[in-house]
């Protein structure tokens, strides 16, 4: 396919939602063409045509994460430089979501009722818009120091942790979705170390920690934080603090 990386089960869905979404696509253009009412079938073309161009883009998306990802393998952190998620991937959740509302949408105007269909595509579309939250985007950005690892929330806020504090990096959650824990020896000094100290600014560090695993004892980073695959990350990570590679059985 010209992308150099292996196509596994899941992109392999998300291809299918690109054969379907399109041949619904061509089938009802042609059955315009060929007599059937424009108007009854105008909604559905749209919505078809949303849901294609979603599907498209997620396959895309997702090839590119993966190829992202291999080349990643042998990268090695810049001391002193801020890394940040590519918008493409932020934007990739966004859009998933937003298929599966132009999919139903599609089928809800097959059957005559293209403001029902609107009705379901608006709300599923805005709970997709979710991902593209502050929140969620937290950290924005990572930075690999000589001491320590400074983290991003936002453009102004950042927090600390220095190697020396690290326990232990773990992974957890299934292959396709697995955020880095970084253990801390003292999570109080971790989050202590938030410029500016604030107590909102605080809380937000906590809030990192209660996602971790150990609950309250590791500061979790999602996959793709600063741009960079769980795996890579996880390497990258235990290579500052001079720890081994975990044993694969």
């Amino acid at each position: 396919m010209g992308f150099g990386v292996a196509v596994d089960q899941t992109t392999r869905w998300e291809m299918g939602a690109v054969a379907l979404s399109g041949g619904v696509l061509i089938g009802t253009v042609v059955a315009i063409q060929h007599g059937a009412s424009a108007r009854r079938w105008e909604a559905v073309v749209i919505f078809d045509a949303l849901w294609t161009a979603c599907a498209i883009y997620v396959v895309l998306a997702s090839l590119a994460a993966r190829r992202r990802a291999s080349r990643l393998r042998t990268f090695s952190a810049p001391r002193g430089v801020a890394l940040r998620r590519p918008a493409w991937i932020l934007v990739k959740n966004f859009v998933e979501i937003t298929g599966f509302g132009t999919a139903l949408a599609t089928a809800v105007a097959a059957f005559g009722f293209p403001s029902v269909g609107a009705g379901v595509l608006l709300p599923i579309a805005g709970s997709g818009a979710i991902w593209l939250s502050p929140f969620l985007r937290e950290p924005v950005a990572l930075t690999f120091e000589e001491a320590c690892l400074r983290v991003h929330l936002s453009k102004n806020i950042t927090f600390v942790i220095p190697w020396r504090s690290v326990v232990e990096v773990g992974q957890t959650g299934p292959a396709h979705y697995r955020p880095v824990n970084v253990r801390v020896v003292d999570p109080s000094r971790t989050i202590a170390s938030v410029e500016p100290d604030t107590a909102r600014n605080r809380g937000r560090v906590q809030m990192r920690l209660e996602l971790g695993e150990p609950r309250g004892q590791a500061i979790s980073l999602e996959p793709w934080t600063a741009g960079l695959d769980s795996d890579t990350l996880a390497r990258l990570i235990r290579s500052a603090i001079g720890a081994r590679e975990p044993a694969i059985n």
